[in-house]
């Protein structure tokens, strides 16, 4: 079975997301789907995340009409967050430990999951973006009740772990 279709449809969720925030979640979701050099089934699949489709990407995703015009990515250097994160010399990853399958930690306390692996995959834009090969990974362990004020309180860069969209997350 081919999910050759979830590109597109991902791609039009992180335009969505840009337009409504400037959360760096969605400005490299966005830049991780772009990228030619992410295929679904050349590359091996990392740990926590399942090979998708036996079916190489195209070359490029569909773009939709609407994100042609209004959707030009913003560079790395533009965000306070990234500012945070070149300062300190590491990214500070949240992940929940029992959000199976998306974000858990496996028999060695180590933080896993398909959320996670996404993470990873944005980190691994990230560093080529803001030219730091050496930046590292800080994983830290939040509960899902305080999720929130952590991303808004710079405890955490990114929060690597399920979430639902409601109408006040949405503000």
């Amino acid at each position: 079975m081919s999910f050759l279709f979830l590109r597109p449809l991902l791609s039009l969720i992180a335009s969505c997301i840009r337009r409504r925030s400037g959360h760096l979640i969605g400005i490299f979701t966005a830049a991780m789907l772009a990228s030619p050099d992410a295929t679904l089934a050349a590359e091996p699949p990392m740990a926590g995340m399942p090979r998708l489709s036996t079916v190489a990407a195209p070359a490029q995703a569909p773009a939709f009409p609407s994100d042609t015009a209004s959707a030009q990515t913003p560079s790395v250097a533009d965000t306070p967050t990234t500012a945070r994160i070149r300062e300190r010399g590491r990214i500070l990853l949240g992940y929940r430990q029992s959000a199976v399958p998306f974000s858990y930690v496996d028999a060695n306390d180590q933080p896993m999951g398909l959320a996670w692996a996404l993470c990873e995959r944005i980190v691994t834009s990230l560093r080529q973006e803001m030219a730091m090969p050496e930046l590292r990974i800080t994983p830290v362990r939040v509960i899902e009740q305080m999720r929130g004020p952590l991303v808004k309180g710079d405890a955490i860069d990114i929060d690597c772990a399920p979430s639902t969209v409601t109408a006040s997350r949405g503000q």
